[in-house]
């Protein structure tokens, strides 16, 4: 990761996430969707990638 070009993090704000709700589920899955498009569109660049996940 040190020597890595660019550092992107994709965070959730506790404010939108309320389990149990729709809107949790929906601000989940629209996180994972965002960091799914920029993973396959860095693969058809040609680039490669590296995903780690740890809480913040």
């Amino acid at each position: 990761i040190e020597g890595s070009p660019l550092l992107l993090a994709a965070l959730l704000s506790k404010d939108e996430y309320r389990p149990g709700e729709l809107s949790g589920f929906y601000c989940t899955l629209s996180l994972g969707m965002a960091i799914e498009h920029v993973w396959l569109m860095t693969t058809e660049l040609g680039m490669g990638i590296q995903f780690v996940s740890t809480p913040m």
